[in-house]
């Protein structure tokens, strides 16, 4: 189960002359359950905390923020993303955690066309978390294997529709 926040919008000035409209509209993943890695009082259900992905769209295309973290999830953000019906053509990982990239497999066998990017410092973070037991620990049969790793950023920007959308690297915080 999934809920939607209400989107908000950007205004992008392209010159002096004209302004158009870029959309963000955001996805949010309820709780999950998690096999405990160290003992929980009695009762106690652990839980994954929400994780949200922004789509960011122009009149056609779309860029994702994030790509969540088991294959249902990915496959619920799929769906969403389809219904908002723009074509996807990046999905930018903003930080090294696993659990905003994992659906990244899911995402492109669905999104053949888009291209999946991260900073280097990020994908040197994803590695880790990659091979990282934890994860099947936490989420057995719930994590895409294997994993794909986004392409390096050659500089801090991604293009949607002549905009330009620039990348500020901000360390491995949620």
């Amino acid at each position: 189960m999934i809920s939607e926040l209400s989107p908000t919008y950007a205004i992008i000035e392209k010159d002096q002359h004209m302004t158009t409209r870029l959309r963000a509209d955001v996805f949010v993943t309820t709780m999950l359950p998690v096999v405990p890695t160290q003992p929980v009082p009695e009762g106690v259900t652990p839980l994954w905390q929400p994780t949200t992905a922004t789509l960011i769209s122009g009149a056609n295309e779309a860029i994702l923020i994030d790509a969540t973290c088991t294959f249902q999830q990915a496959e619920e953000l799929a769906n969403w993303i389809a219904g908002i019906g723009k074509r996807l053509t990046a999905i930018y990982v903003k930080h090294g955690h696993g659990d905003h990239s994992f659906g990244i497999p899911t995402l492109l066998r669905r999104f053949p066309d888009a291209r999946a990017f991260a900073t280097a410092q990020t994908i040197d973070h994803l590695s880790s978390q990659i091979s990282d037991p934890l994860w099947d620990q936490l989420f057995p049969g719930q994590i895409s294997r294997p994993q794909t790793l986004p392409e390096e950023l050659s500089d801090d920007r991604l293009e949607l529709e002549g905009h330009e959308i620039r990348v500020v690297f901000a360390g491995q915080s949620d």
